[in-house]
């Protein structure tokens, strides 16, 4: 699982001097493969965070695939990145065109 993390960091130029994200990566791959998500598959994310669950779906749904990420929080939530700051860095990655970001959402009106 290592080397998979290791090729995912240098593939999409996310994460290669993050210690502590290559290990929650690590845990985030195998959550999405006892999940069953499969390339081609269209996903919806509740609670995405600053994304790091994110970009591991969108790897594994491909590029033919799409990811739906909401989250209740605002664009300037978070730490040491805001939510807004991650999410641009996401989308600047070949990533990036397979998610779809909805910040500040009422997800009972979703």
């Amino acid at each position: 699982m290592q080397a998979k993390v290791e090729a995912f960091c240098e593939k999409y130029r996310l994460f290669n001097e993050d210690e502590i994200q290559k290990v929650q990566l690590r845990h985030r791959f195998q959550l999405a493969q006892s999940f069953g998500i499969e390339e081609g598959m269209t996903v919806l994310e509740i609670g995405c965070g600053q994304g790091d669950m994110t970009v591991v779906l969108a790897d594994k749904v491909g590029a033919s695939g799409h990811v739906t990420a909401i989250d209740i929080a605002s664009e300037d939530y978070g730490a040491p990145l805001t939510l807004g700051q991650s999410h641009q860095k996401i989308k600047q990655t070949v990533l990036g065109e397979r998610i779809s970001f909805h910040l500040d959402t009422d997800f009972l009106s979703f």
